[in-house]
């Protein structure tokens, strides 16, 4: 059935002209368009000039589709163009005062007259100095002229406000607009834009003069669009307009909330603007479903069905991913039926993250498509290159910015020499400031010498670098011109040979095929360009600093999109509603029907808020829609993308996105199913015997599927032969990786084998013993792979120049032997050391030891600094701490960092284990404190920790804590038979801030920092010896603020303290060595389980906390055949010695 050609016949006087103009009304896909092309036709047939105006946007697509109407035969004398490109061929022959601004100029304009003007500004002037609020004004400003509203009627519509903020916010506003229009008519004679210059110009302009004018695809117009329409209107002979309404239920349409709101506006405008417009219907040319379910669905009321729709499906998927691949699927089977790609059209509400999916999925199935998504220039190398060289510059050559630059591969640096510097750099603790200094770097960490080799190469590089950064040096001076600076940059640039190098990238890409790669090159490299010229068009004598001119340049970049067209015309479509609503295709797929994606869920942006923007709408000064509005927008959006189709409708969404987070299906499926128009599907991605069809689409697509179905095979069960074909096809065909990658994955599993007996000795053994530290025993107990990564495969974290946990417990360390062995050679006891003395010592020892940390770190910057003046503060502490406790105490030192197990040290422990390995354990020993009584000598270990560091019976029994006891084994066997346990424990190094309830006084403060640093250990339960141990254990008192113990009148030690009789004692000493046996025992057998120990009254603790080993290991507990936790319990005291009591105390490890 033809479908009338209509556009209106009635000529008018208006304003001295004769103006024939039509509106020709029209549902959603109901044959608007196709009207206009079949009038157009026929007038250029006669000779006619033909116009159709379209959205920018919609301009390629419109003219394919006319092109297509004409069933090969190409067009002459008819234009198609949006408004913003007939206002420029129409201005190319005006006066020449129009004022040509894109969105960057608007911007950089606007930047700098807020900088300018800075001080007369109010309440947005906090906001003038946020990196968006140009592009904000800027947005705002169109919006205005949009609109109609000049800075004069903003100005006045403020000052009849009444104070508050919206005046003093329309009041900075108004400011900037009207010193924007003083700098156009200033700089350029002129305040007119593009579309008022239109609006003015058009009836000079020869080719409107007498034209058939169409406007098509509009939902809506502005006030500055409707002047145009107007004055087109005047030189045209015929206008025809049409709007996407029902002709037949306009009175519905003046509801707020009314379907096709914004088309009836732009309806009543039109009337109000052509009083004797002729208005036409367009009717359906014929009946189909599809447009039936339109009626239907989309009424005021939206009818019940019968029987669901032919030619809708409504399919719901698990992943965006399995969406994506239930749209190529199906893509597949239509093509295989005689469809062709053109055919196809997939719509999205927003381009994000459907756009990425796509292009990834549809690549995979084979299947050519295109996106009209534009993409944004910041992650291409020239963009990154000219962004990072900012930070590099005004960020006191941030370490970060310089090797991103690097990076790009545009500076003439090979891969491996930006990695050794990049490491070297980390690990020597190259601080930004010293890239500035022509200067050779002096130091070298001992691990990268056999990558590194000598400095000399490093050096080579640094001056390489140097010499290249050199010339950008100026920008950190004084101001300069935008003119100067452009220029500094552009010839850097060329210096560099950046701008070749970017060319040859382009020619390498076209003659690979890799056209869109090319065309990116090409446009980033125009784009840096047309922004460097446009600056110092507009602001090329203004004085700015440096870094002021770098953020105007990457103010740009970021805003700077790709703009590509398709390749070939048989492609695919992937569009968001919003740019492709003016398209049809017979089959449409609308992707991410989810709440919150399609509608979208919108808040309040932009300088003005809803309440401002509905406040001056009620005082006549109208702007765009608020966010309430958007919202009842969405359906008809929704509308827009489900009468794209001609013949065939999909309509998808996920249950998570990327991330795994719950998505939940539109409103708008929930309605379409419970009225009855769609059955919701359920794709679940899992292949049968019934439905391999719909998945096993083409080989290359059902590799995809392969790892699931061998997964079947290797549980033993029988698949099917198609499978092994794929499988072989796969191997044959070129896909051998991707099928060994599935081979892989199907039997991997994160069990670590068995090392042999030649890799036990090669890597832990030499002549048939396992030499080694205690903290060796103990790390294989907390986790035996851990242990094979750190020791047998000696693998470390990338060394950086830090001064992390164990460079603090290193310093401590040797602050602490150093104040001891001063008070040994001076023979003095700790009990005598003053406030003033203990200040001295901990400042000089800590300069000392400082001196020695790698390449001086402390005092490398103020933060370091200030970090050696924390550790000081912290050994005063505990010093004081350690004086207070000597001076009730009745033991002294006797050995400091005691050596065991080395040649003129103290003997070590050793044993045998049954495969005949013998065992040696050697270390170091941190403080020995003895007491002679009654012919016997009692032994106190100390270990200084500078965490928080506890220790209970089940961490000693398991193996996890063995260092104490051990420590204390070693001391007895090499101080006599008469040597005696009296306690051994962990002294903290901390000062960490404590909680009150209150404000304390000095006193309690004190008390807080002396019970925070109290001793952690085991005591021999023996009230004598306490009592020589620490005082305040004494009889009547409470327990003592440094060991935690209490003496009862009665003369026994409080039952709730870590003390164990003299039998206990060696009881436990016999324990742990038999613990350690049992580690060693293990270690040698090869046994490098993943199997990582929790403990813990709660097992709360995990061997994997803090583990640089993960990513490694990649332990699993849910995985099938997978890894399980090492439980090693919670035994009590009461299980190894009835009548011993412990308190179980937890904490996380510090420094050894």
């Amino acid at each position: 059935m033809d479908i009338p050609v209509l556009f209106c016949d009635i000529k008018i006087i208006s304003g001295g002209s004769v103006m024939a103009v039509s509106i020709v009304l029209g549902k959603a896909n109901s044959g608007k368009t196709v009207c206009c092309f079949r009038a157009m036709e026929e007038a250029a047939a006669k000779g006619k000039k033909v116009l159709l105006i379209v959205p920018d946007q919609g301009t390629y697509e419109a003219e394919r589709r006319y092109a297509e109407s004409l069933q090969g035969r190409g067009f002459m004398g008819t234009r198609i163009s949006g408004f913003s490109r007939l206002a420029r061929q129409v201005t190319q022959g005006g006066s020449g005062d129009t004022v040509v601004l894109n969105d960057f100029d608007k911007r950089l304009v606007l930047r700098r007259l807020a900088d300018a003007w800075a001080p007369s500004f109010t309440v947005l002037q906090q906001a003038m100095g946020q990196p968006g609020f140009a592009a904000t004004a800027s947005a705002f400003i169109t919006e205005c002229r949009s609109f109609g509203i000049d800075a004069e009627t903003l100005k006045n519509a403020g000052k009849a406000l009444e104070t508050g903020v919206l005046k003093q916010k329309i009041s900075d506003i108004s400011l900037l607009y009207e010193k924007y229009d003083e700098y156009l008519q200033t700089r350029f004679g002129s305040t007119r834009d593009l579309l008022t210059a239109l609006a003015e110009d058009a009836c000079r302009d020869e080719f409107l003069q007498g034209a058939y004018i169409w406007i098509d695809g509009f939902q809506w117009f502005t006030p500055q669009q409707m002047q145009v329409i107007q004055a087109l209107a005047r030189c045209a002979e015929e206008t025809v307009i049409t709007l996407t309404m029902n002709p037949d239920a306009l009175d519905g349409q003046q509801r707020e909330t009314a379907l096709h709101r914004r088309a009836y506006e732009a309806y009543e405008s039109l009337c109000r603007l052509f009083p004797a417009v002729h208005v036409r219907a367009v009717g359906d040319s014929a009946y189909s479903t599809l447009r039936a379910f339109r009626d239907d669905f989309f009424s005021t009321v939206p009818k019940f069905q019968d029987a669901s729709v032919e030619g809708i499906r409504a399919v719901q998927c698990n992943t965006r991913h399995e969406e994506v691949r239930y749209v190529a699927g199906q893509i597949c089977h239509l093509l295989r039926q005689g469809r062709r790609l053109k055919d196809i059209t997939v719509i999205t509400r927003t381009s994000d993250p459907y756009n990425r999916i796509c292009k990834q999925v549809f690549a995979e199935y084979g299947l050519p498509c295109f996106t009209d998504y534009r993409r944004p220039m910041t992650t291409h190398p020239y963009v990154e290159a000219v962004t990072a060289v900012r930070e590099i510059l005004f960020s006191h050559l941030n370490n970060d910015a310089l090797f991103r630059l690097l990076k790009t591969d545009l500076l003439p640096f090979s891969r491996r020499e930006v990695d050794d510097l990049e490491n070297y750099s980390l690990a020597a603790g190259i601080r930004p400031l010293r890239w500035l200094k022509d200067e050779d770097f002096t130091y070298m960490p001992e691990r990268l010498r056999n990558r590194c080799g000598d400095l000399s190469y490093i050096n080579d590089i640094r001056r390489r670098i140097f010499h290249i950064m050199e010339p950008l040096f100026p920008f950190r001076g004084e101001k300069k011109s935008l003119y100067e600076w452009a220029g500094i940059l552009w010839q850097w640039t060329y210096d560099t040979q950046m701008q070749s190098l970017l060319a040859s990238w382009q020619e390498e890409a076209e003659a690979e095929g890799r056209q869109e790669e090319a065309r990116e090159h090409e446009q980033v490299s125009k784009k840096v360009t047309a922004l460097l010229t446009r600056m110092v068009e507009l602001c090329g004598n203004d004085e700015i600093s440096g870094k002021e001119f770098c953020d105007l340049l990457e103010e740009g970049l970021a805003e700077s999109e790709f703009t590509l067209i398709p390749p070939t015309l048989d492609r695919i479509t992937v569009t968001s509603i919003d740019r492709g609503y003016t398209m049809r295709s017979p089959i449409v797929f609308v992707c991410g029907v989810n709440d919150g994606v399609f509608p979208v869920h919108y808040g309040e942006d932009g300088l003005l808020n809803d309440k401002e923007r509905n406040f001056l709408k009620n005082c006549g000064l109208p702007l765009g829609p608020d966010s309430r509005f958007k919202t009842f927008q969405e359906r008809f959006f929704f509308y827009l993308a489900l009468t794209r189709a001609d013949e065939y409708l999909h309509i998808t969404w996920s249950l998570a996105d990327e991330g795994g987070e719950a998505l939940m299906p539109s409103p708008w499926v929930g309605l379409l199913v419970n009225r009855g128009y769609v059955k919701a599907e359920s794709d679940t991605g899992t292949i049968t015997v019934k439905n391999r069809a719909d998945y096993l689409v083409n080989a290359r697509a059902a590799l995809h599927f392969l790892p699931s179905a061998l997964r079947s095979a290797k549980d033993g069960k029988r698949i099917d032969d198609i499978w092994w074909a794929l499988y072989d096809w796969a191997l044959l065909n070129g896909y051998d990786d991707s099928v060994h990658t599935i081979g892989a994955g199907l039997f991997y599993n994160s069990r670590a084998q068995d090392l042999s007996k030649g890799l036990i000795e090669s890597l832990f053994l030499k002549n048939k013993t396992l030499r080694g530290s205690v903290t060796l025993l103990e790390a294989y107990r907390k986790c035996p792979f851990a242990f094979f990564a750190k020791y047998g495969l000696k693998l470390k974290e990338r060394q950086e120049y830090d001064f992390a946990a164990p460079d603090l417990g290193t310093l401590v360390h040797a602050v602490l032997r150093c104040i001891g062995e001063r008070l040994l050679e001076e023979g003095r006891p700790w009990r005598e050391l003053k406030d003033d003395e203990i200040l001295s010592l901990c400042t000089v020892e800590t300069e000392r030891a400082a001196a020695e940390a790698a390449n001086n770190i402390l005092m490398s910057d103020a933060y370091f600094r200030q970090i050696k003046n924390r550790v000081v503060a912290t050994l005063v502490r505990t010093v004081r701490q350690l004086r207070d406790f000597s001076e009730g105490s009745e033991f002294s030192v006797r050995a400091l960092e005691q050596p065991f197990g080395t040649k003129g040290a103290w003997k070590g422990l050793s044993f045998n284990l049954p495969d005949g390995v013998k065992v040696e354990l050697v270390g170091q020993i941190d403080r020995v404190d003895t007491l002679e009584l009654d012919g016997r000598t009692f032994i106190l270990i100390v270990d200084y920790k500078s965490g928080k560091k506890s220790i209970t019976l089940p961490e000693v029994y398991s193996g996890l804590e063995l260092q104490l006891f051990l420590y204390m084994a070693v001391a007895r066997r090499n101080l006599g038979s008469k040597a005696v346990p009296a306690g051994a424990v962990y002294c903290r190094v901390r000062n960490d801030v404590q909680r009150c309830s209150a404000e304390p006084t000095a006193a309690e403060k004190e008390r807080a920092y002396i019970k925070a640093g109290q001793l952690s250990g085991f005591y021999l339960n023996d009230s004598d010896v306490v009592r020589a141990l620490d005082d305040c254990t004494m009889e009547g008192r409470t327990a003592s603020p440094y060991s935690g113990l209490k003496i009862n009148n009665d003369g026994t030690l409080k039952k709730a303290a870590n003390v164990s009789d003299e039998a206990e004692w060696y009881r436990l000493l016999r324990l742990v060595e038999a613990a350690a046996c049992r580690s060693a025992s293990e270690l040698t057998s090869g046994c490098i389980d993943i199997y990582p120990a929790r403990w813990g009254s709660s097992n709360e603790h995990k061997a994997c906390d803090y583990c640089p080993y993960a990513a490694l290991c990649r332990f699993d507990v849910t995985a099938e055949d997978g890894n399980s936790w090492n439980y090693l319990g919670n035994l009590s005291i009461d299980d190894l010695f009835p009548d011993t009591v412990i308190v179980k105390d937890g904490g996380q490890d510090g420094v050894d």
